[in-house]
């Protein structure tokens, strides 16, 4: 299984209660990244989707406003200072199972951006 195309993108992921510059939960995880603009009916708007190999353990919290979801660092956890972004995970959706291009689907809410940046 795969992403659909090769990966653009690079990132650090953290569980809701982690934070640099504590080591990473999943360390240089690739993925496409894809700036969108939308509004999902079960969750919060998004900015950003990232798409990841299915195998990926990128996490969301159903319960608003108990525990958020994970927090993506592109490009690693020194995102925030070296011209980085860091992004909330509002949704997981899993798109293909069980063909070639089965992969997940993260919907992201930009959070941090450190400016100048190519990471958003």
């Amino acid at each position: 299984m795969s992403l659909p195309a090769a990966a653009t993108h690079v990132c650090d992921i953290y569980r809701s209660n982690r934070f640099p510059p504590a080591a990473p939960d999943i360390t240089a995880s690739p993925c496409i990244l894809r700036g969108r603009f939308g509004n999902l009916k079960t969750t919060e708007a998004y900015s950003h989707v990232a798409l990841f190999d299915e195998t990926v353990d990128v996490r969301y919290h159903t319960d608003t406003g108990a525990i958020p979801g994970d927090q993506l660092y592109f490009p690693d956890q020194n995102a925030l200072t070296a011209g980085g972004a860091r992004y909330r995970v509002v949704h997981v959706q899993s798109v293909g199972h069980g063909t070639a291009f089965a992969h997940k689907v993260a919907y992201l809410a930009i959070d941090v951006v450190q400016y100048p940046t190519t990471e958003t």
